[in-house]
């Protein structure tokens, strides 16, 4: 989905970012950021798909980070560590 097409869902809803900032005690711009998609976080992506009814990949199938399980993530991320450190 389009971030102008979650913004419109989370209306028709009758929900906003602030409401949803403020029921995950983050920022009204984190919220904004992930819906935009300039910056990632799960939690607020999960929250953000409850809100809609829909499923994780089918609103933000573009970011990456979210086709991984945390662990896998991390996991990841370490192994990418590793070989920076020994080059």
């Amino acid at each position: 989905m389009t971030p102008k097409e979650i913004k419109a869902e989370l209306k028709a809803r009758g929900y906003s970012n602030k409401m949803l900032a403020e029921i995950l005690g983050k920022s009204v711009s984190a919220v904004g950021q992930v819906i935009n998609k300039t910056s990632y976080s799960r939690e607020i992506a999960e929250a953000v798909c409850k809100a809609i009814d829909k499923d994780l990949l089918d609103v933000f199938h573009d970011v990456k980070p979210y086709h991984h399980s945390k662990s896998q993530l991390r996991e990841q991320k370490k192994q990418e560590l590793a070989q920076l450190l020994s080059a």
